[in-house]
C-alpha cells in the first residue's frame, strides 16, 4: 500500500476514536511524523496504521490507550523510532538539502551585507 493510501486510512479511522483515544494516539503520531525525518516514511505511517487499530480493538474492550500501551506516550514513540529503519538518501534528498543550504546561505549572506550597510550609514 502506498503512503498516501496508509495516511488516509489513517485519517478516517482516527474519526472512530474516543476523544481520550484520540488525544493519546495523536500524542504518539505526532511525536512519530515529526521524528521519522531520517526514517522510512512508509513503515512509520504502517506501524502508525498498526497501533491505531490496536487501539480501536481495546477501545471496543471498552480500555483505554494508555492503559493498554501505557501512561506515556512519548516512551512508545521513541522506541519506534529507534527501530525504524534509515531513509536511504535519494537524489531529491540530496537536492533538497542543498536548496535549502543554498537559501540559508543567501539570506544569511543578505543579511549581513544588509545589516552592515545600514550601521555604515548611521554612523
Amino acid at each position: 500500500m502506498k503512503t498516501k493510501k496508509l495516511i488516509a486510512q489513517n485519517n478516517h479511522l482516527r474519526e472512530q476514536l474516543t476523544p481520550e483515544n484520540n488525544t493519546y494516539y495523536e500524542k504518539i503520531l505526532v511525536y512519530i511524523r515529526t521524528g521519522n525525518f531520517f526514517k522510512d516514511e512508509k513503515e512509520s505511517e504502517q506501524i502508525l496504521l498498526e497501533i491505531l487499530q490496536d487501539i480501536l480493538l481495546v477501545q471496543k474492550n471498552e480500555e483505554s490507550a494508555a492503559n493498554y500501551f501505557g501512561k506515556n506516550p512519548k516512551e512508545i514513540a521513541d522506541e519506534i523510532l529507534a527501530r525504524l529503519t534509515p531513509k536511504k538518501l535519494s537524489k531529491e534528498n540530496i537536492t533538497l538539502f542543498f536548496e535549502i543550504l543554498g537559501i540559508t546561505g543567501f539570506y544569511v549572506f543578505v543579511f549581513k551585507r544588509y545589516k552592515k550597510t545600514k550601521f555604515d550609514h548611521a554612523e
